[in-house]
């Protein structure tokens, strides 16, 4: 055998080598693919109830008003209505929150701040009447 069948030979060995290198690479990255597609979904497919449970809502402290009544602590998300919420009279910023932020109604209200349910009801709508005048007309309408 001449050198130069060696180096002929050992120029087409090596090249035989790295496309078979490149047939593996291709085959394992395609495996992989295949493997992935099996686990993963677009975002487009999911169902809004998956969509919403994968999501999570940013709380911005700034834009967050607390209030505590009787041992409840109520959180108002929007600064303008927490704003306005607080400077109404306590009487009747109370019975606001209780009934629009925790989900109370005029009896439950009364019963914990130890008022009649008419008397609630009142402050209730005098409350929102404030709060419609403080933000402007018709919010909440």
């Amino acid at each position: 055998m001449k050198l130069a069948d060696f180096y002929a030979y050992t120029e087409q060995t090596f090249d035989s080598f790295c496309k078979q290198v490149i047939r593996n690479e291709r085959t394992d990255a395609l495996r992989e693919l295949t493997h992935k597609s099996k686990r993963e979904t677009v975002f487009s497919a999911l169902t809004p109830v998956e969509m919403a449970r994968l999501s999570m809502v940013d709380r911005i402290p700034e834009d967050t008003v607390e209030f505590h009544i009787r041992g409840y602590t109520l959180t108002v998300e929007n600064a303008a209505l927490g704003q306005a919420i607080a400077v109404l009279p306590v009487r009747l910023r109370d019975v606001a929150l209780l009934y629009y932020f925790a989900g109370m109604s005029d009896p439950q209200i009364g019963q914990l701040l130890r008022l009649k349910p008419d008397t609630v009801q009142h402050r209730r709508t005098a409350s929102l009447d404030k709060l419609r005048k403080l933000l402007g007309g018709s919010y909440g309408q």
